[in-house]
């Protein structure tokens, strides 16, 4: 199977019988593209499955060939959000911008620092 990205170096590896080329020709099978490098799927005949490293595909769908099936990378970063989610909480509950805000004026006051029960 042939297979277009708009960076294969950013993907590592491709996988046994997958061959990473360097432009969406016409027996290109599976196409990583972003929307800025966009290329004309229908003029793909060859091409099976499209993915998106977005969770929205609302930028491309309409571009994408009948039978040609379309991925889309919805829940990929799910727990990498949770977590920062969670650390922004507790920035917040320790004073992490005031901490920083003083840090940048090279002049310290007392901070009473609560722990993350007081939220």
């Amino acid at each position: 199977m042939k297979a277009w990205a708009y960076d294969p170096e950013a993907f590592g590896p491709p996988p046994d019988g997958v061959q990473v080329v360097g432009e969406a020709g016409p027996d290109v099978e599976f196409v990583v593209p972003r929307w800025e490098d966009l290329p004309a799927l229908d003029e793909i005949p060859a091409l099976r499955v499209v993915q998106v490293l977005s969770a929205g595909v609302d930028w491309i769908a309409d571009r994408v060939p009948a039978g040609v099936t379309l991925c889309s990378a919805r829940g990929a970063r799910d727990r990498a959000m949770a977590e920062w989610v969670m650390a922004a909480i507790l920035a917040d509950a320790k004073g992490a911008r005031e901490v920083a805000e003083q840090q940048a004026r090279r002049h310290w006051e007392l901070i009473k620092l609560g722990d993350a029960s007081n939220l």
